[in-house]
């Protein structure tokens, strides 16, 4: 599986995006279809950032809600959920922060003391 239209951050995080184009400031991201091109989204990121888990790295990801038009932000339960997961690592991980269109990967190792 591929990460669409990655661009890679000053501190090793990769951003992803299923836009190759800037989004509108306001976007409301609606359900289905692109504000900007109104044709159907191609998939869900936060959706196949969670298909990226594997036997031996898990994809711990951390849904982003729409607030306001252009302003998203995350429900205090999946913070903590991503809390846990991450806490039970053990290795290798990939954490992510995404909403329908873009998102923030950030891959880490726990090792033990």
């Amino acid at each position: 599986m591929q990460i669409p239209n990655v661009m890679h951050g000053s501190e090793s995080q990769v951003y992803s995006s299923i836009t190759d184009f800037l989004c509108p400031k306001d976007c409301p991201e609606p359900s289905g279809n692109c504000t900007h091109t109104g044709e159907p989204r191609p998939c869900l990121l936060y959706e196949q950032l969670e298909r990226l888990t594997n036997e031996e790295i898990p994809s711990i990801v951390v849904k982003s809600r729409k607030l306001a038009p252009g302003i998203g932000g995350f429900r205090p339960a999946a913070l903590f959920t991503a809390l846990e997961a991450v806490s039970s690592v053990t290795g290798p991980a990939l954490l992510s922060t995404a909403c329908s269109c873009h998102g923030v990967l950030n891959a880490f190792e726990i090792r033990p003391r």
